[in-house]
This record gives structure tokens, C-alpha cells and sequence, in this order.
């Protein structure tokens, strides 16, 4: 379960929000990437604590 108001919540929710506007494969992808590649270094980042540089 993620921190509230971490990258990872934030994320999670947008992802959950776009679901129904998506095909499952483009869904699928975005999932990956996120989870792949920005959850770990930005996931429990608190979302407001992020700046340009770190990502």
C-alpha cells in the first residue's frame, strides 16, 4: 500500500482514473512503466517534495 500523498498514491490514482479511457494494453503499459522505472526511485516520495531534478 502506498504512503498517501506519495508519488506512488498519486500515480495510482491517476492510473485508476484513466483505466476506463484506455485499451488494457496501453493500460498494462503505463502500469509497467511506472512500476518499472519511477516507482523506485520517486514512489514514496511525498508528490509536493518532488522537483524537476529528481526526475
Amino acid at each position: 500500500m502506498p504512503i498517501i500523498g506519495s508519488f506512488a498514491d498519486i500515480a495510482g490514482q491517476w492510473l485508476e482514473s484513466e483505466k476506463h479511457k484506455v485499451t488494457t494494453v496501453t493500460h498494462t503499459k503505463k502500469t509497467a512503466r511506472l512500476k518499472n522505472l519511477a516507482f523506485p526511485v520517486l514512489g514514496d516520495m511525498p508528490i509536493k517534495q518532488i522537483k524537476p531534478s529528481d526526475v
